[in-house]
């Protein structure tokens, strides 16, 4: 039984400069059919200069501040202040599409008592916007490596849809993960998982910044089941210039190349051998350049985006960015800016 003292739901909302997403965020939260008086909200903010601590405390919410502004960070801080039963990992430019989400996912749980860990099914983009050209695009793969190694289709369930072992009402999902062998990665996009798991399984690695950043990952390899909701989608609002995102897939490879310890896909390929094979086909796949080429068309076809035809230029940034960095790792030398 549940301690009826301590809150359902701890949210957790990193923040730096969000004060033109923010007020959504939140506003989702608050419509949501899950008592809003059964959470708990942390806005943890990495020192901004805009109004987005104004906007926070209008909504009553807990304001911790982040010194170390990175995000990581401040989910270590919400991991340490957090009462609830239950944590959602949610960025401040995220937002739920309609009401009755939260109360979905929870009816998921007490009918799937296994299942500790549950995830969006899809990032959406609500509309094209010109200023950031390459969003729908990072909503839907993140970036080329990880469309090519991860082979992602156009929702997780799409993705998985073989590892479904039981459906129920409203189209809820669940997925059996066997060991080796691939499973979604929920980093982003309202993840929601059973602080009372890990507290119970976990209690000493999750004092730790590695260990709040794998947590739902931890957590589906320990109990080989996750949860999804077919059309549970949070729009996903990220600044994503062309520009800007070339630079998003620079700053992923070189945390993936030197900073490994933090490295999604590293992580990942230790439990997932295949991932780690795919990693060089990737780089066949890219140098043969009519494969990029073909899947730009057929991602843009697919999707009904035009945006996605300039996935073969996502893939030969990355490949090239690859190659610079491995060599200048290989020859010691210097890189420009810091690492996460």
């Amino acid at each position: 039984m549940q301690d009826t003292s301590r809150p359902v739901l701890s949210v957790i909302i990193p923040t730096f400069n969000s004060e033109e997403t923010l007020k959504v965020t939140l506003n989702s939260l608050r419509m949501q059919t899950f008592p809003w008086e059964h959470m708990e909200i942390f806005v943890i903010d990495g020192g901004s200069s805009d109004r987005t601590l104004d906007i926070a405390k209008s909504f009553n919410v807990i304001v911790l501040e982040n010194p170390q502004r990175l995000p990581a960070y401040a989910i270590e801080l919400g991991f340490k202040h957090a009462n609830g039963h239950y944590m959602l990992r949610l960025d401040s430019d995220e937002s739920f599409v309609d009401e009755c989400q939260l109360e979905k996912r929870f009816a998921l749980f007490d009918k799937n008592p296994s299942v500790k860990c549950m995830g969006s099914d899809k990032l959406v983009s609500p509309k094209f916007d010109r200023k950031n050209f390459s969003r729908s695009y990072l909503n839907i793969f993140g970036e080329p490596f990880s469309a090519f190694v991860y082979r992602k289709k156009e929702s997780i369930i799409a993705t998985y849809r073989k590892k479904i072992i039981a459906r129920g009402d409203g189209g809820s999902c669940v997925l059996k993960i066997n060991k080796n062998e691939p499973y979604p990665i929920l980093d982003a996009g309202a993840t929601l998982f059973s602080m009372d798991y890990i507290n119970e399984h976990f209690s000493k690695e999750a004092k730790s910044v590695d260990f709040v950043l794998q947590a739902a990952e931890q957590i589906i390899l320990k109990t080989g089941v996750v949860g999804f909701i077919e059309g549970d989608y949070v729009v996903h609002l990220p600044k994503a210039s062309f520009k800007g995102y070339l630079g998003k897939i620079k700053f992923r490879i070189i945390n993936n190349i030197y900073d490994q310890k933090i490295s999604g896909y590293t992580n990942v390929a230790k439990n997932v051998p295949i991932l780690s094979r795919r990693k060089y086909l990737f780089v066949l796949y890219s140098l043969t350049m009519i494969c990029p080429i073909f899947h730009s068309f057929f991602y843009s076809i697919r999707h009904k985006d035009p945006t996605l035809l300039a996935h073969f230029l996502y893939t030969m940034y990355t490949i090239i960015m690859i190659a610079y960095y491995m060599c200048k790792k290989l020859l010691r030398l210097p890189i420009k800016g810091n690492k996460l």
